[in-house]
């Protein structure tokens, strides 16, 4: 596990605030929610077994001050998933997926030939 889990990064960002303020925080920027959420998903020993819904995500996202990406990670190292961060050796390219796919093809041709380069010592 490479990143923190949700009470991770709850404990990280939270200081000496309280999950009240956090929530309000939230609730403030549109995103209301409900103190006991933050206190159970706050408390890395409350065994969850579901992620959060999408608006308890954006909630936590904007009370944190962290991207919803970096909660639903967090949230699922918390309930036990693997998040695929073991792997820390592939390359991702921003924006690829979206590219059409001769352009894709063209790419992951390219890795191929750099990658079999790099691994005959000739990089």
């Amino acid at each position: 596990m490479t990143g923190p889990t949700l009470a991770g990064l709850m404990a990280q960002v939270k200081g000496e605030r309280s999950f009240r303020e956090l929530m309000e925080k939230a609730a403030g920027l549109g995103h209301p929610s409900k103190l006991s959420t933050w206190q159970q998903w706050g408390d890395p020993k409350f065994q969850r077994k579901l992620l959060p819904d999408p608006e308890t995500i954006r909630a936590f996202a904007r009370g944190l001050g962290a991207s919803e990406t970096e909660v639903l990670l967090a949230a699922a190292r918390q309930v036990g998933l693997d998040v695929g961060e073991g792997n820390t050796t592939d390359l991702m390219l921003a924006g690829a997926g979206g590219l059409p796919p001769e352009d894709r093809n063209i790419l992951a041709s390219l890795a191929a030939v750099l990658v079999a380069k790099g691994a005959a010592g000739n990089g």
